[in-house]
């Protein structure tokens, strides 16, 4: 994934951020021509620099996720898909501030030859925040749901 400059955070507030990924993709067809598999692991380093603030702050997310598809049509594919994630403090996972644990399903739909539409819907099932013994979800750190939607051309 390219790296990322953005003037607004997460939160809707004014931060300057800069942000990458680095993924290792390992897809796999588990029944031919019907059930294909993926395991993925994420590493993103990020930086964010506030107004009036004096330096950047720095942190970092890994994740790891596992997907299963099933092939419906010729241009749809249905799934479900499990990834767990842990947020850091500093760039290159220094200390810990929590984790959470992702389901949901997801699909892929071929528009055209060169086009296609993917997306998913993960709600966080399990989690701990560092510091906040006894809860079962992260908050603090992640969201409750999470929907993502690409559109993709090939060239």
């Amino acid at each position: 994934m390219l790296p990322t400059l953005a003037r607004i955070n997460g939160d809707g507030q004014r931060e300057t951020g800069f942000d990458t990924n680095f993924l290792l993709i390992a897809d796999r067809e588990l029944i031919e021509g019907k059930l294909f598999g993926s395991i993925n692991v994420n590493y993103a380093p990020s930086y964010g620099h506030l107004p009036r603030a004096t330096g950047w702050s720095p942190s970092s997310e890994l994740g790891t996720s596992a997907a299963l598809s099933w092939k419906l049509t010729d241009k749809l594919f249905m799934g479900g898909e499990l990834r767990h994630v842990w947020a850091y403090e500093g760039a290159f996972l220094n200390d810990g501030l929590g984790h959470a644990l992702f389901t949901g399903p997801n699909f892929f739909l071929r528009l055209a030859e060169n086009m296609w539409v993917a997306g998913g819907w993960n709600v966080q099932v399990a989690g701990n925040a560092a510091g906040e013994a006894g809860r079962r979800l992260d908050l603090t750190n992640f969201q409750r749901h999470e929907a993502r939607l690409r559109l993709g051309f090939s060239f």
